[in-house]
């Protein structure tokens, strides 16, 4: 058992220390986590700002070759040709294919160009060359899905994915006009996604999205999950930032040019893993620093307080029949824990001798003050009752009048025994209980009630008539100012700590002012006979419980919210 002050002392001393690391962790928290976290936030933007202006150069080199195709040589010269000829034969076909060829192979110094694919068409679309051919064109799909053929009529310009898994390109797709805007036909150039890989893949856990102007997929050529997709719901009108989504972080940017967002999204954990390892390692050292700590500071204050530990113990043992100090002298205790325990032993043997006087006179004060009491209650009690009789009478109820006086002999039988201050529960319940069957002679059916008591309350021991006063005002003032139907409850539980009983009535209430009367009463033990008679039985009841329970039972009345008197008496076990 430690001793209060070791207790307090271990207290101070632990809220102390713990302060103490708590404010250095808030400190490394705020100073250098959070910087280092924002470090890793920029560099992550630092990588997609990077990604964002290779991209743009990829797509601008190969939007200018195409450029370069239709302004700088004498492609509108033959497409418009293409689009005024009805048919064209096979040989006419070849002779344009031979032109188309030129070209291209004019264009043949731009890297990108030998191993792209590119298509031409007419306006009408009766005539298509293809350059490197491929088994399947991106063209009819543009013109097939109404916002991109909007967005391409727009811009003369759009860029889109293959719809076939097994093809792995994507393709710039640009309509061609004459300087007059006329429409003159098509280009398309399609391009590898081995090309986006070597920028967008970065061989860890980092995963690339580029979505086009339409806000569709464009890389990774594979189906993406949904929820892959959230993040664009996130984008702001600014040019790039940052948003986290779940466990993950995106960091996005814009390609104006291309109406275009690039993102790069990297897991949480695998983003700050390295400040993560940091803040376990540096949480681990401050654990073992706060444990070593403590158990210093435990060894000091128990050396330190052993002494008075000691002496606390012996005194704690002390009671009515055990008044004498022993405490046995070690090396460590000092000589003045032996003149300690002399003196402790000379004032408790003055405490005891003079704890036996005030306890004999305490004994046969309350037995007066009890005495007095009961025989209060009892002319109280036989008025009432008496009183119900006599209604019963003057009605001509002789079977009625008969069993209430019957059940009366019974009352004032048990009221008058005063041979035993307290009784068992069981026998104030019988009594009460022809108390309300008295009482339920006089109201008839406008009178319910009902009496469910737990069977460990009927060993319990209480001040005889102790139920009566209570009963006694629900019929007086709780129904006597209220309208039929009236009901009483009396409830009885119990546990292994305590016994609480229940009595309550549907009737007008206990008042405020009642129940502050009662209180006042209740500390002035001093009350004379001009005090209210209405309160007197209640208070007198509540004294007598007082003087032979004390601090372990208690009695409440209070008013219920929804109408009528509670009392609850409790009797504590423990």
């Amino acid at each position: 058992m430690k001793s209060k002050i070791q207790i307090q002392l271990l207290v101070i001393y632990l809220v102390t220390l713990a302060v103490v690391v708590g404010g250095f962790q808030i400190y490394i928290s705020r100073n250098v986590y959070s910087r280092m976290q924002r470090d890793v936030i920029k560099n992550m933007e630092f990588t997609t700002d990077s990604l964002e202006a290779q991209l743009e150069t990829y797509f601008s080199n190969s939007d200018q070759v195409m450029i370069n195709m239709i302004y700088k040589g004498t492609l509108l010269k033959y497409l418009e040709e293409l689009n005024e000829v009805s048919g064209l034969t096979d040989m006419e076909r070849m002779k344009y294919a031979r032109k188309f060829d030129e070209l291209i192979e004019s264009q043949s110094t731009f890297p990108i160009i030998p191993s792209s694919h590119v298509s031409i068409y007419n306006l009408d679309m009766t005539y298509k060359y293809e350059y490197n051919p491929v088994k399947t064109s991106n063209l009819g799909n543009v013109l097939e899905n109404s916002e991109k053929e909007e967005y391409l009529e727009h811009y003369n310009r759009v860029i889109c994915r293959s719809e076939n898994s097994e093809n792995g390109t994507f393709s710039i797709i640009r309509l061609i006009t004459n300087l007059d805007a006329e429409k003159l036909g098509y280009m398309e150039l399609q391009l590898d996604y081995r090309d986006l890989d070597r920028m967008c893949d970065f061989k860890d856990e980092r995963t690339t999205y580029i979505l086009d102007q339409n806000g569709n997929m464009l890389y990774p050529d594979k189906t993406v999950e949904k929820d892959e997709l959230d993040f664009a719901d996130e984008i702001t009108g600014e040019k790039t930032g940052v948003v986290q989504i779940g466990n993950d972080y995106y960091a996005w940017e814009k390609l104006d040019k291309y109406d275009m967002i690039v993102a790069v999204r990297q897991s949480e954990q695998a983003m700050f893993e390295t400040l993560n390892s940091l803040k376990r390692t540096t949480m681990t050292i401050l654990v073992l620093l706060f444990l070593g700590a403590s158990f210093v500071g435990y060894y000091s204050v128990y050396r330190t307080l052993k002494p008075i530990k000691t002496l606390t113990e012996q005194v704690m043992k002390i009671n009515y029949g055990q008044m004498n100090l022993d405490i046995h002298k070690e090396q460590h205790i000092a000589d003045e824990m032996v003149v300690l325990q002399s003196a402790f032993s000379d004032m408790l043997q003055r405490i005891k001798t003079a704890a036996e006087k005030e306890l004999y006179l305490q004994k046969e004060q309350e037995r007066m003050k009890y005495e007095a009491l009961q025989k209060q209650i009892a002319p109280h009690f036989i008025h009432n009752t008496l009183y119900v009789i006599s209604i019963a009478a003057q009605e001509k109820r002789n079977d009625d009048v008969i069993v209430m006086c019957k059940g009366l002999s019974d009352i004032l039988r048990y009221s008058m025994n005063l041979e035993h201050m307290k009784v068992r529960f069981e026998e104030e319940l019988a009594y009460i209980k022809n108390y309300i069957r008295l009482q339920e002679e006089n109201y008839g059916e406008d009178f319910q009630y009902s009496i469910e008591v737990d069977e460990r309350w009927m060993d319990v021991e209480i001040p005889r008539m102790f139920l009566q006063p209570f009963v006694e005002n629900c019929f007086k003032h709780g129904f006597g100012n209220a309208e039929p139907p009236y009901y009483l409850k009396i409830c009885g539980t119990a546990d292994n700590d305590s016994c609480q009983l229940y009595i309550e009535d549907n009737g007008a209430g206990i008042t405020d002012a009642a129940l502050t009367h009662i209180e006042d009463m209740l500390e002035n033990p001093d009350y004379n006979k001009t005090d209210s008679e209405d309160s007197l039985g209640v208070v007198n009841t509540i004294r007598r419980f007082r003087y032979l329970y004390g601090n372990k039972g208690n009695v409440t009345v209070e008013r219920q919210l929804q109408g009528g008197t509670r009392v609850k008496i409790e009797i504590r076990r423990r």
